[in-house]
């Protein structure tokens, strides 16, 4: 879950998932000048920028060459985008799900999207709803039918793991909850991103 993903790192400092998630600035639909070949693009963060991150994304995702100035990578899977075709809004949605398995964000005071590592040992390929619900049933159970376990857990040396956990779940769940049901972005009335202002 990208929200507990750094905590969890600094938590666990031998894991291998260190890289998970690869934060993005940018993200975008491309479609190819003087075709119908279209792809979905995003802008790496420049503290990541380097060919070490590519290498991390590279089973679905390829530098773009004709950005110079910022790192920005493409997916190599492609789909047609022609403005006569009656099924293009449904082909950009078709790609657009199974994009969106990859590309993930953490609702907060601004926009923090990631691009998640695919194929990594441990990992578990769900989204995180179903993953922060799976998280959140398993604690009810615990606090109901295993108290003295739960105890050991939040009195253990990690516990602020657990405890970032339950401190930001809700907020996530329900965020993401909102997004899919109305195809919004959500954020606190108010916040201006730096981005914003640029």
């Amino acid at each position: 879950m990208p929200f507990i993903h750094r905590a969890y790192c600094l938590t666990y400092t031998s894991t291998s998932t260190k890289e998970l998630f690869i934060p993005i600035r940018k993200a975008f639909f491309v479609k190819k000048y003087g075709s119908s070949e279209s792809w979905f693009s995003a802008e790496i963060d420049p503290k990541y920028a380097n060919g070490h991150t590519l290498k991390k994304i590279a089973e679905n995702f390829e530098r773009d060459p004709t950005f110079e100035d910022v790192f920005v990578v493409r997916t190599k899977k492609r789909f047609r985008w022609r403005r006569d075709d009656p099924n293009k809004l449904n082909k950009l949605v078709t790609f657009h799900c199974k994009i969106r398995k990859q590309i993930h964000y953490i609702a907060g005071m601004s926009r923090l999207w990631y691009i998640k590592r695919e194929g990594v040992d441990g990992v578990i390929s769900r989204n995180p709803m179903s993953l922060t619900f799976a998280g959140m049933h398993r604690l009810s159970e615990l606090s109901r039918y295993e108290p003295v376990v739960l105890s050991k857990h939040l009195s253990s040396q990690h516990n602020w793991l657990l405890s970032e956990f339950i401190k930001n779940a809700p907020y996530q769940f329900i965020d993401h909850i909102a997004s899919e049901i109305t195809g919004e972005e959500f954020m606190s009335p108010g916040i201006v991103t730096r981005r914003d202002l640029l």
